[in-house]
């Protein structure tokens, strides 16, 4: 076997997320941002990012190269049936040798969006060797899975056990602040949620993922629709809590509190606090004397500004 040359990445990106290992490992958030550059550029054929496979050209097929005839017509001479045949066969060729020039494209750019930790981890990998040879993204794909995704091939390094635990804790203490906007608590809670899946924690169902979220919301501000989803629980109703994260997100933002001022939406932050944001809503002090005495003079007054007022219809 001829000697490795290490291969210089050509079209990494100057700027972006950066693959790195151990307590700091990313892969999650790395592979989203990656998803969305590459995909951009080079289409179907970064689609193993999403689906963990190679994308394949669709075969030939007759309805590709024989031309629709209208009833009655002459056929389509062989001659040129075998000469569009030919040209369907040479334009899948072609497909084929450019996929493979923008797989090797792709690989530049992943390896130039990888850490010298993560790198060395990779460079580890059994078949390494090979897939640096043809430069194949789809191989570094599934290696980078194996070395960073370790909870999928069932690594006992007792690090990556730590790191469950630390993003177990800090998913649990995640809490929305009391004057954070929903939108941007929704962008920290999914941040998390994937650093969750890149660091091995067990997957939970949609519908605790959405009570999840909901139950970390600001209590002030959400007590009343968490408690009347609780009590619609109680009376056994159907779909009492939303079933979906997107679902409690789009109930939650538009949720509506009554106090008695009226009506005011959640997110406004005027449901529940007072006029001074620092401090808590507080209940109405009882009314005074005093405090009537100054409404009769203010009807009263009313009254005498009204008084002069001459009906048109009865005089």
């Amino acid at each position: 076997m001829p000697p490795i040359k290490k291969i210089e990445p050509k079209e990494a990106a100057a700027s972006g997320c950066i693959l790195r290992l151990g307590k700091s490992n990313n892969v999650v958030m790395w592979n989203e941002e990656l998803k969305s550059t590459v995909g951009a550029l080079y289409g179907a054929t970064a689609n193993f990012l999403q689906t963990n496979t190679r994308h394949t050209q669709p075969a030939v097929i007759e309805a590709d190269y024989v031309p629709d005839v209208e009833e009655g017509a002459a056929p389509v001479p062989a001659a040129i049936i075998n000469k569009l045949r030919e040209g369907a066969f040479e334009g899948r060729r072609r497909a084929v040798a450019q996929q493979k020039a923008d797989e090797q494209k792709i690989w530049s750019i992943m390896w130039g969006k990888m850490s010298p930790a993560s790198q060395c981890k990779v460079e580890e990998c059994d078949g390494y060797e090979a897939a640096l040879l043809s430069r194949d993204c789809v191989l570094l794909w599934d290696f980078i899975r194996r070395t960073h995704l370790t909870h999928i091939y069932g690594d006992g390094d007792p690090m990556v056990q730590v790191n469950i635990q630390e993003q177990e804790t800090r998913y649990a203490e995640l809490r929305q602040g009391e004057k954070e906007f929903i939108s941007s608590f929704k962008v920290r809670f999914d941040n998390q949620v994937k650093n969750n899946t890149g660091a091995g924690v067990a997957a939970i169902t949609d519908s605790k993922r959405a009570l999840d979220f909901l139950c970390k919301l600001d209590p002030r501000r959400y007590r009343s629709m968490l408690a009347k989803m609780r009590n619609n629980a109680l009376s056994m109703e159907d779909n009492a809590y939303p079933q979906s994260l997107s679902a409690a997100y789009r109930i939650a933002s538009g949720w509506i509190n009554e106090d008695d001022r009226g009506f005011s939406n959640s997110e406004s932050h005027s449901a529940f606090v007072s006029e001074n944001p620092s401090t808590p809503y507080k209940q109405k002090a009882p009314t005074t004397i005093s405090n009537d005495i100054d409404e009769r003079t203010r009807v009263e007054s009313k009254l005498k500004r009204t008084s002069k007022i001459t009906c048109f219809v009865c005089g």
